[in-house]
């Protein structure tokens, strides 16, 4: 399910020769920094609006579970209380002060940024990998979501 939203968001920000969103959040970034030190290209930072860049993989995912969450409570509308048995938690949901918030990505936070060009970012994608290595399978998020498909056989793709 990731795989395939990384790709419609990949050519959604025109970075139809990549798959993965974050190679395209680095060459977006590229592009707009073309016309700064290309030797340092996150110098002039400020001036560049960061929230026109892809996503990362990590917050795809996350966003993907929020969406499919909401899906399963749509799906369920015709109940009383359509998201009993459901966790938000579960569907990239926090809970603070009694309120559901996003989170927007699992995992640590990086501590060094892409200045080293293609070969820091493929070391990154490797780190990815290995923290992500559940992540990558089409198995649901939670039994919740398994039963759902076995009830009306209509799963989430």
């Amino acid at each position: 399910v990731v795989l395939r939203a990384s790709e419609f968001v990949c050519s959604m920000y025109g970075q139809k020769k990549t798959r993965d969103v974050n190679e395209a959040r680095y060459n977006k970034l590229m592009q707009m920094t073309v016309r700064f030190d290309q030797d340092n290209p996150l110098a002039n930072i400020k001036r560049i609006d960061c929230a026109i860049l892809p996503p990362s993989r990590r917050t795809l995912e996350m966003k993907v579970r929020r969406s499919h969450y909401v899906t399963l409570v749509w799906k369920r509308a015709m109940l009383a209380c359509p998201s009993d048995g459901l966790s938000p938690t579960d569907y990239g949901w926090s809970v603070d002060d009694n309120l559901l918030k996003p989170t927007w990505f699992e995992g640590p936070i990086p501590t060094t940024l892409f200045t080293g060009g293609r070969a820091d970012m493929e070391e990154a994608r490797e780190n990815e990998a290995d923290i992500d290595s559940e992540g990558d399978s089409d198995e649901a998020w939670s039994e919740d979501s398994e039963a759902e498909e076995e009830e009306d056989g209509v799963g989430f793709p």
